[in-house]
């Protein structure tokens, strides 16, 4: 069944055959840098939270966007999928290394959609299993 899509680089409506169908033709597709700037990236975070204000962080901040099989939210910037958290606590506290686990802390409770920065910490990956079994 096909239906109607608008393509994200050049903003023409074309019919897709496909769900996945993003672009409209390959050189619309392979045009398409995505977030490429800290601005964009900046745009790109916010308009996948749901939440009113930045300033409160003691409430969960959800990932509206997509989401890994496991649950957590995932990014798409800098031409990488990284998931939602580390992406936030990079953009909002501080650059980390790739091989730093972030664990979220109790006031999730079990959220893994939250990107708040201030309810993750990090740790290695020996914390997060020591984590979930407390």
């Amino acid at each position: 069944m096909a239906f109607t899509r608008e393509c994200p680089f050049c903003a023409r409506s074309f019919l897709c055959a496909h769900r996945r169908q993003k672009y409209c033709s390959v050189s619309c597709a392979s045009s398409d840098r995505g977030v490429q700037t800290p601005e964009e990236a900046m745009r790109y975070f916010l308009a996948h939270i749901d939440i009113n204000d930045l300033a409160d962080t003691t409430i969960c901040w959800n990932w509206t966007g997509p989401l890994t099989s496991t649950g957590y939210g995932l990014a798409c910037v800098f031409r990488k999928r990284i998931k939602a958290h580390r992406f936030s606590y990079v953009l909002l506290k501080e650059p980390i290394s790739e091989t730093v686990a972030l664990l979220h802390g109790p006031i999730c409770q079990g959220n893994r959609r939250c990107v708040n920065p201030y309810h993750v910490r990090p740790g290695t990956n020996k914390d997060n299993v020591q984590d979930r079994v407390e």
